[in-house]
């Protein structure tokens, strides 16, 4: 957690904005949203691995690697995560038309 000092040091247009100028917190933010975070952190349990989101209230502060004991999710939410992977590919076409579009 950042320090009320480096709260107020932080150079990226909002005073009251804990996090860092030097990272695009939104990007992780949808990475969750999509369920890659979770796909992600589903490989990363078989070596004792995860990564954590810390948030203040509602807004990302910081993300890091962990080891954990933990061996998997839940039931619940790993039906979660296959649903929110299966909605991200069936955008497939039109992420690939975004692409073509640079």
């Amino acid at each position: 957690m950042l320090s009320p000092e480096d709260k107020k040091s932080s150079d990226n247009g909002e005073k009251d904005d804990p996090r860092p100028n030097n990272r695009d917190f939104r990007l992780w933010e949808t990475f969750q949203k999509n369920g890659m975070l979770w796909l992600v952190n589903s490989n990363l349990h078989i070596f004792g691995w995860n990564i954590v989101i810390e948030r203040d209230e509602d807004v990302i502060v910081d993300v890091f690697p962990i080891k954990t004991r933990n061996g998997g999710f839940s039931a619940t939410t790993n039906k979660w995560g296959i649903r929110r992977i299966s909605e991200y590919m069936k955008r497939t076409d039109e992420l690939i038309k975004d692409l073509e579009d640079y």
